[in-house]
């Protein structure tokens, strides 16, 4: 009867532990990644409803104010577009601002339109897109969001 383990049965147990040790490794830098990539892509929606928040912001506060419902879009549109401050200096963030009008909200057999006063193509709402992009690992991420916002008047 032999005791101990041989040189041979050694090799084996090391390399059976290798690869379990390698495969948890692996499991966790891919873990750590995806964790990455979920909190990358969490700022960027944020980032994208915070611009749709403040096109609906101007909108409001013309709208108390008394004002034309979309004046100042322009300048809205430009302070929120481009490359973000820091922190967030590598996101990059696009807003596109369209009106739609009556017949673009409710096609042309809808009702609706013949009730307002105003001509059918006169605009009756806002088409917000959102659209955020950043770099990671290598690779371009985009987010984009959209909202159509509505004239109260």
């Amino acid at each position: 009867m032999k005791k101990g383990q041989g040189l041979l049965e050694t090799i084996v147990a090391i390399g059976v532990m290798m690869t379990g040790l390698i495969s948890v490794m692996s499991l966790v830098v891919s873990n750590l990644n995806s964790e990455r990539e979920a909190a990358t892509r969490y700022q960027a929606v944020n980032l994208a409803r915070e611009a749709i928040e403040l096109v609906r912001n101007t909108r409001d506060s013309n709208w108390l104010a008394g004002n034309d419902t979309w004046a100042g879009m322009d300048s809205t549109v430009a302070a929120v577009s481009g490359i973000l401050p820091p922190p967030f200096e590598s996101f990059t963030r696009m807003l596109t601002v369209s009106s739609r009008t009556c017949l673009d909200v409710f096609p042309a057999p809808d009702p609706t339109c013949a009730g307002i006063e105003q001509d059918a193509n006169t605009p009756v709402a806002q088409e917000i897109i959102a659209t955020v992009q950043w770099n990671l690992s290598g690779r371009e991420k985009t987010i984009t969001l959209t909202d159509i916002l509505y004239d109260w008047k």
